[in-house]
């Protein structure tokens, strides 16, 4: 089931299209896979997007090993469990609803800009829908790289604490700085079907709505509150969450 769920938080009237991220599927690279519900067995056999001539390299403005380096970990995300890149940093499953976010291998951060995150932009007024065509921005916001609008937010898992902010010293070559997995359909979801069970310790909620996190053996971890969030999950948690429930 899908939910238009509204933010909690103060944001700019803006028309909400998050499914209109999977536009630039319609000219992105060979690497891009089937749907979310793709397994990892029907995955493409090989990563063909690496190649120095992938548009996705070119587009993320990084040096270029470092560009290379980001580009090999969403190849090696979408040959596991499937998903369609979306942006330089992004891998998109469920029409759009669920969006894998990668860190700037440069410094470790969650990336922001509207020419990095897919999920913030929508097709220019005139013309046709083109991926390489110029993009209007979104009004959205952001919340330790968590994104909501006036009429949208998303839940996030972070795979570090802090909201990864403190996983990378910077210097140039921080290598994996931390994904973070973003949702926005409601239900009882898996976080083993995008590549993320067992590596949650931290998260935000930027939606209206409660949800519930689980581990393996589907005792309750902790309770996300609409609007709330944690830098960290705890000892006792960290590493633990399997599935969640996105209640609404």
């Amino acid at each position: 089931m899908k939910a238009r769920l509204k933010t909690v938080l103060p944001a700019i009237s803006a028309s909400a299209a998050l499914t209109t991220a999977l536009l630039l599927a319609a000219s992105a690279p060979a690497s891009a896979a089937p749907s979310a519900a793709t397994s990892a067995s029907a995955a493409p056999a090989s990563a063909a997007s690496s190649s120095p001539s992938n548009p996705w390299i070119a587009r993320s403005g990084l040096p270029r090993q470092a560009a290379e380096r980001l580009q090999a970990e969403i190849d090696a995300q979408i040959m596991a469990y499937g998903g369609t890149q979306i942006s330089p940093y992004e891998v998109a499953y469920n029409g759009g609803d669920v969006i894998m976010v990668f860190a700037n291998p440069v410094t470790g951060e969650l990336p922001t800009g509207s020419a990095d995150r897919a999920e913030t932009r929508q097709p220019a007024d005139a013309g046709p829908p083109d991926a390489f065509a110029p993009l209007t921005p979104l009004t959205t916001s952001y919340r330790y790289g968590c994104p909501y609008t006036s009429t949208a937010g998303w839940t996030c898992f972070y795979q570090n604490i802090d909201f990864n902010h403190y996983s990378c010293g910077g210097g140039g070559a921080c290598g994996d700085g931390g994904r973070m997995l973003q949702v926005n359909s409601c239900g009882n979801q898996s976080l083993a079907t995008y590549g993320f069970s067992g590596q949650t310790s931290s998260w935000v909620n930027n939606t209206d709505a409660y949800v519930t996190v689980y581990d393996g053996n589907n005792s309750l971890l902790w309770s996300e509150s609409p609007g709330g969030s944690s830098a960290y999950v705890g000892s006792a948690d960290n590493d633990k969450a399997v599935s969640f429930w996105l209640i609404c």
